[in-house]
């Protein structure tokens, strides 16, 4: 919902609200298995956040911004992983 409401993931305020609970998602996702991504289900919600327009006129767009969000995740957590290994 905050997604369709122009709210992207950022460092503060609302933002950062978004960024977290995007990441929590994709943590547990991660626990369904290595193939799991959290993206995927963006195009698959429940139907009841599809019937509201604003969110259906923007399932690609929200699909997107999560997919990015996931992959800057990613790439933040091998760099922490390697830079636990180094020592």
């Amino acid at each position: 919902m905050l997604l369709a409401d122009g709210v992207g993931p950022a460092n503060d305020g609302r933002g950062y609200v978004l960024r977290r609970l995007i990441r929590r998602g994709m943590v547990h996702a991660r626990r369904l298995g290595p193939a799991s991504t959290f993206h995927r289900g963006c195009r698959s919600s429940p139907d009841c956040s599809r019937r509201l327009p604003r969110v259906k006129k923007q399932v690609d767009r929200i699909a997107e911004a999560v997919r990015s969000e996931e992959e800057r995740f990613g790439v933040a957590l091998r760099q922490a992983w390697s830079d636990c290994n180094l020592t």
